[in-house]
């Protein structure tokens, strides 16, 4: 199962990936991965394959890189 992560480090928090993924990204007040504890500022969430395509949008779209399928 592949692994969407996020740092919040390197996030500037622009809200694009709430607007392409908003199944997976939601904000608070700060970017966060739905359903992920975040340890040292990174979140990890494991996505179902189906799901993968989704969240390549998010990925394609933030400015900084700090979204990611392991």
């Amino acid at each position: 199962m592949p692994k969407l992560s996020h740092n919040r480090n390197q996030c500037i928090h622009c809200g694009a990936c709430t607007s392409v993924c908003p199944e997976f990204f939601e904000d608070n007040g700060e970017i966060t991965l739905k359903g992920s504890n975040y340890i040292d500022n990174v979140g990890v969430l494991d996505i179902p394959d189906d799901k993968k395509a989704t969240a390549q949008d998010a990925i394609d779209i933030c400015p900084v890189g700090c979204i990611k399928i392991e």
